[in-house]
């Protein structure tokens, strides 16, 4: 099965398109479902211990914060929305890979979206390290470069720590 979290309004879909999602087995949850019934509940919408592959489509976040995008729509995702779904999604398996998609830097002069993008893609690959480094722990396998600083549940922290051991970050937010 797989999931679509986010999708809203007209667009390049079709209510056939929907239609056809849910019958190979889809769920698709729009924003304002997401708001309506809250995190915990779409959460429990994906199944649990699996290994996931995830894609972020930059369209999926509000047109006010992602302006770079061929298809802008109001309505949609924010930062904070995202980024709790995808700590959601590490806690619950193994994410082997993911992607973020669609992100058209020509049509946003303020490169905010690029910006967004970027900090969403660190704060997912810090959520995913950090749940990894619980599972090692939790099998007597810490890595011993993070140790007891694994208290925190905060992806950002990790990233933080990690950089904070390097003589030179490797990128730098702005």
């Amino acid at each position: 099965g797989f999931a679509q979290i986010g999708i809203r309004g007209p667009g390049s879909s079709a209510p056939s398109d929907f239609v056809d999602a849910r019958r190979m087995g889809g769920t698709i949850i729009g924003p304002r479902a997401l708001r309506n019934k809250g995190m915990e509940w779409v959460l429990k919408q994906i199944p649990d211990h699996r290994r996931y592959y995830v894609t972020i489509d930059i369209d999926g976040f509000d047109a006010g914060s992602a302006p770079g995008t061929g298809s802008p729509s109001i309505g949609g995702l924010d930062y904070y929305e995202v980024t709790d779904l995808l700590r959601g999604v590490a806690r619950k398996g193994e994410v082997v890979g993911f992607d973020f998609v669609e992100v058209a830097a020509q049509y946003d002069p303020t490169e905010v979206t690029a910006q967004l993008a970027a900090r969403v893609i660190l704060d997912f690959l810090g959520a995913i390290y950090l749940e990894k480094q619980v599972a090692a722990r939790a099998s007597n396998r810490a890595d011993p470069a993070v140790g007891a600083q694994l208290g925190s549940t905060d992806s950002q922290t990790v990233c933080n720590r990690s950089q904070a051991r390097r003589k030179k970050p490797r990128w730098t937010l702005q």
